[in-house]
C-alpha cells in the first residue's frame, strides 16, 4: 500500500528542503576559489559570490513568502507562519554576514553555522506552529 500524506506533511518538507539547501549553498561560498581552480562549477562558482549573496537573500526573503502564501493556501496553518517569523533575526543574520563577508573566504567560512542556526531553529518553530494549531 502506499503511504497518504498530508498537505502539511509535504509543505513542511518544503521548508526542510529549503533550508538544508541553503546550508550546502553557504558552505560553497568559501570554496569558489579552490572551485574554480578544480574545474568544480558549484553553483555558487557559477553565479560569483556577488549575485550568490543576492540569491541568498532573496531565498531567505522566498521562505518568508512561501510561509504566508502556503498559510493563505491552507496547506499549513497560521500558527506556522507566526512562530517561523520568530526565526527572522537568524535569517536577518545569515544575510548581515554574508553580505559583510562573502569577499574574502575564511572570514565567510562560518556562514554554514549561520545558516544551520537558522535552518534548526526554523525546524522547531515550523514543529511548535503545527503543535500549536492543534490546540486551537
Amino acid at each position: 500500500k502506499g503511504v497518504e500524506s498530508s498537505p502539511e506533511v509535504i509543505a513542511s518538507g518544503v521548508f526542510v528542503g529549503i533550508s538544508t539547501s541553503l546550508i550546502l549553498f553557504c558552505s560553497h561560498l568559501h570554496q569558489v576559489v579552490g572551485d574554480t581552480l578544480a574545474g568544480k562549477r558549484s553553483p555558487v562558482v557559477r553565479l560569483g559570490l556577488p549575485l550568490a549573496t543576492r540569491v541568498l537573500r532573496a531565498a531567505l526573503a522566498g521562505a518568508g513568502l512561501i510561509h504566508v502564501v502556503f498559510a493563505v493556501l491552507g496547506l499549513l496553518p497560521w500558527t506556522c507562519a507566526a512562530a517561523c517569523l520568530l526565526t527572522l533575526p537568524l535569517a536577518l543574520s545569515l544575510d548581515r554576514f554574508v553580505t559583510k563577508n562573502h569577499l574574502v573566504a575564511v572570514e565567510v567560512a562560518p556562514a554554514k553555522i549561520y545558516a544551520t542556526k537558522w535552518h534548526a531553529a526554523h525546524g522547531i518553530m515550523l514543529s511548535v506552529g503545527l503543535i500549536a494549531a492543534r490546540f486551537m
